[in-house]
């Protein structure tokens, strides 16, 4: 199974992957950038794989969430095989919507973000808010697919000790 860290930038997934790592013992796994078809297709793989374990991964950000989520607000070509899309909703996943309530744009911190292309960062900038709403309509209208969902603020108090609370409820992971 995987805990699936999603949400737009500046919303503390990678700040968050760190911490659940260190309190779950879990197997941490970084989304590269993924400048070929072939490479995106590898992570995909990979991510579906870690997926279908019984040890538990944590993914900051899966394929078939986040590039759809990109592709169309920074209008590109989707890399992603949507005949499968369905197939990749169903995989045992707890996705832990970073939401961005009450982030903006000088939370997108580009020196922590440095496994990322200035031109990709200044096109994510410019699209912050239509990546925000589009996150928020994609997680509104499919988080009752996943195994387990849980929308998360950093900012808000105790939200960490929830966090981890529903996840272990799920896994059984103490």
């Amino acid at each position: 199974m995987i805990i699936v860290l999603e949400g737009p930038d500046g919303s503390g997934k990678s700040t968050l992957s760190l911490q659940l790592e260190k309190d779950l013992g879990a197997t941490l796994h970084r989304s590269p950038m993924l400048p070929s078809q072939e490479v995106f297709d590898f992570v995909t793989e990979e991510q579906e794989y870690h997926a279908e374990r019984k040890e538990l991964h944590i993914h900051d950000r899966v394929t078939w969430i986040s590039e759809l989520i990109y592709s169309r607000a920074l209008d590109r070509p989707v890399r992603l095989n949507l005949n499968k899309f369905n197939h990749y909703l169903d995989l045992p996943q707890i996705v832990v919507y970073c939401a961005p309530t009450g982030i903006n744009k000088m939370d997108v911190d580009v020196g922590f973000k440095a496994h990322k292309s200035k031109d990709h960062l200044d096109a994510v900038m410019r699209n912050h808010t239509k990546i925000i709403n589009m996150y928020e309509g994609f997680m509104g209208s499919n988080s009752v697919k996943f195994t387990g969902y849980i929308r998360y603020n950093w900012k808000h108090k105790g939200a960490y000790r929830e966090l981890l609370d529903y996840i272990r409820g799920i896994t059984c992971v103490v």
